[in-house]
């Protein structure tokens, strides 16, 4: 018998449906909630470092929990130094249609909201300070930084620094090699809402749980494509719609095995 709970990450770029997910999670009892602002696991909203987290996952502290499930949305670059580091680490990679993620940044986060992603950008993109240097070095080739380096400007609208944040962060499902790794599991909102059944199914059973149909209760489709599509600078929005089918194509290889084991109970 496991003496600690197996840690889950969440991950992918805010307003991708990460709290729909993770309020669906939350309402299976053998899932430990560490949600970003939780400050047993958090600073900030910069997850701790992985030592700090191993403490947190003594099964003598939780009552009938299999799993502590965290929110390091922040933090999505690291997830390979993670997978490196926690060898009985699990990640789920959430994204989102690209269009109704800038509308929604838009609304919730507005022109202050644009400016962080900016420094964030600037910030990644420097030669001597990124995050993704500092932890994958020059060896690994990164297309997301060669996205920033292309289309990243000062004077780009909101929205296109919105879209351009949304292409960077879910090009590292793919720059990082998430898509070829057995414990990372890609998280389609737009999939999720239209059949959650059979996408929780498969969450369940990626990460070893029982599935539980008062999970997805709250689950609905009414917020996608309820908006205009934004305006975003063109060439920068072509390369969102190239990642987003890329991402959509993955998550339907890796849920082949979950559908065809649930064809029978759902009729799909």
């Amino acid at each position: 018998m496991r003496s600690k709970l197996l840690p889950v990450f969440l991950v992918g770029f805010q307003r991708s449906g990460t709290n729909m997910t993770v309020a669906a999670l939350s309402k299976n009892s053998s899932i430990e909630l560490f949600n970003e602002g939780d400050k047993r696991a958090f600073v900030n909203f910069k997850l701790k470092e992985l030592p700090e987290i191993d403490q947190l996952l003594d099964k003598k502290t939780y009552d009938n929990k299999v799993i502590a499930l965290f929110k390091p949305i922040s933090d999505t670059p690291r997830s390979l130094f993670w997978l490196q580091e926690v060898p009985q680490l699990k990640i789920l990679f959430c994204f989102r249609n690209y269009a109704d993620v800038v509308n929604s940044q838009a609304n919730t986060f507005g022109n202050k909201g644009a400016n962080l992603l900016r420094n964030y950008l600037q910030e990644m993109q420097s030669s001597s300070h990124s995050l993704l240097r500092e932890l994958y070095g020059e060896k690994r080739e990164l297309n997301c930084l060669n996205i920033l380096n292309k289309y990243y400007d000062k004077q780009l609208g909101d929205n296109s620094v919105f879209a351009l944040s949304w292409l960077f962060m879910n090009s590292l499902y793919f720059d990082l090699q998430l898509n070829e790794k057995q414990r990372v599991l890609p998280v389609c909102y737009e999939e999720t809402v239209r059949n959650p059944k059979v996408v929780f199914k498969g969450i369940c059973k990626f990460l070893g749980v029982e599935f539980h149909p008062h999970m997805i209760d709250s689950i609905h489709r009414k917020s996608v494509k309820k908006n205009i599509a934004p305006e975003i600078d063109r060439e920068i929005e072509s390369e969102c719609k190239l990642r987003y089918q890329q991402l959509v194509n993955d998550t339907d290889r890796k849920y082949l095995v979950f559908k065809s084991r649930l064809s029978r109970f759902l009729g799909i």
